[in-house]
């Protein structure tokens, strides 16, 4: 949805002087602790919060206000649970693939993945040791 007057195209960003409760309660989730069924319906609360909060703003869907926080104002720890998640799945293309003629089955680029993988963990604040992925 665009907001040309404003100069915005998000309608998350043109209603953010009232969406504080929206950004507590996404500040609040255990994003690492969650499979992406259970982060889907937290969105979908969201989205029902979204309207109650602002019955007379512009339709804002689950998927648009994941889309906002994940690019407008998302904190470091749910960008590293996203690349952490983004990661491991392309771990696991890489260990599904059985083709040797697969320039991404060479072991250095799965070691390259694990480096990766390790680095996001342990950046300050550290996330914990479990992070659900499916």
């Amino acid at each position: 949805m665009n907001f040309p007057a404003l100069g915005l195209h998000c309608a998350a960003c043109a209603q953010a002087p009232r969406l504080e409760d929206l950004d507590a309660f996404v500040d609040a989730q255990p994003w690492h602790a969650l499979d992406e069924a259970e982060a889907n319906s937290r969105w979908k609360l969201l989205a029902v919060q979204y309207k109650a909060l602002v019955p007379d703003g512009p339709p804002c869907s689950w998927k648009a206000l994941r889309s906002h926080y994940h690019a407008h104002v998302t904190s470091s720890h749910m960008q590293r649970c996203t690349q952490l998640r983004t990661l491991y799945s392309m771990l696991r293309q890489l260990d599904a693939s059985s083709d040797p003629d697969n320039p991404l089955s060479n072991p250095l680029y799965r070691a390259q993945l694990l480096r990766e993988i390790e680095a996001l963990r342990t950046q300050d604040p550290p996330l914990p040791a479990v992070v659900r992925l499916a």
